[in-house]
């Protein structure tokens, strides 16, 4: 066999595997998964006795809006917003006897694509719960959860995962560099919650949200690895991967180098 089907032979089989290591590579994420609903209505009370009629819509990913207007001057608004990765709701009421309330969540998957390792991925995210008049002001919360492997903080000490949470009123932020392993699933929780059930004269708002974003920042990494998310979250990966791309040019280049090595051994023949 003469050296340019062996160059040729040998180049193809050095692509080869480096798509079969990218499609052994990248993990089935699961699909994003949502629960919790958005109610309100009229709450009207006879001989002591409470009785109530309302809305219920439940939450499956997509923004939702209820309004209500009954008895007297009662009237709700309720809205929940979902743009992925982002999940917020917010709501009014006004009585004499009206109420709203909303816990809507989602859950997802990510992993880290990439050679074995620990890899800098920042994390930023702020979450805020506010309410004005007659709230549920116990139940208000904007939640964070970042769990399903080790997380190294900026000091080297590994987390069990990353969590925080207003549980009431109040707002918190999340920007900093995590260690993230590679090729692991991640879990990522997001949770907010607002109510509120109003009398006669008696008003109330609410609002309540979340947004985390992941990036790779430091170019070193970001030529080796990219971010896998579960299907419809921002930032699925639609293209060859940054490591794939890498394996493939050193493929070409091999093969390129193969091809010129045998021209220059003919030419001095």
């Amino acid at each position: 066999m003469s050296f340019k089907p062996i160059s040729l032979i040998a180049g193809i089989a050095l692509i080869t595997c480096v798509a079969q290591a990218k499609a052994a590579s990248v993990d089935t994420l699961s699909n994003p998964t949502y629960s919790g609903n958005l109610q309100n209505g009229y709450d009207g009370y006879s001989d002591g006795t409470s009785s109530t009629s309302g809305s219920t819509v439940n939450f499956t990913g997509q923004n939702i809006s209820l309004s209500y207007s009954g008895a007297g001057s009662a009237s709700t608004n309720t809205i929940i917003s979902f743009a992925a990765p982002a999940l917020s709701i917010s709501g009014s009421t006004n009585g004499p006897a009206a109420y709203s309330q909303g816990n809507p969540s989602l859950t997802y998957q990510f992993e880290v694509i990439g050679p074995s390792g620990s890899v800098p991925i920042f994390v930023s995210a702020a979450g805020t719960a506010s309410g004005t008049g007659i709230v549920y002001y116990d139940e208000l919360s904007a939640l964070l959860s970042i769990s399903g492997g080790s997380i190294g903080g900026t000091g080297g000490n590994p987390y069990a995962g990353i969590f925080e949470n207003t549980a009431g009123p109040g707002s918190w932020t999340l920007n900093g560099t995590y260690q993230f392993q590679a090729n692991t699933i991640y879990t990522v929780t997001l949770s907010v919650n607002g109510g509120s059930s109003v009398g006669l004269g008696e008003s109330g708002s609410y609002s309540a949200s979340v947004d985390p974003t992941f990036e790779i920042t430091d170019p070193d990494y970001a030529n080796l690895y990219s971010l896998d998310f579960s299907p419809g979250i921002e930032n699925v990966a639609t293209t060859p991967l940054p490591s794939s791309w890498t394996m493939m040019s050193s493929a070409f280049a091999f093969f390129a180098g193969l091809v010129l090595f045998r021209r220059k051994s003919v030419a001095t023949a």
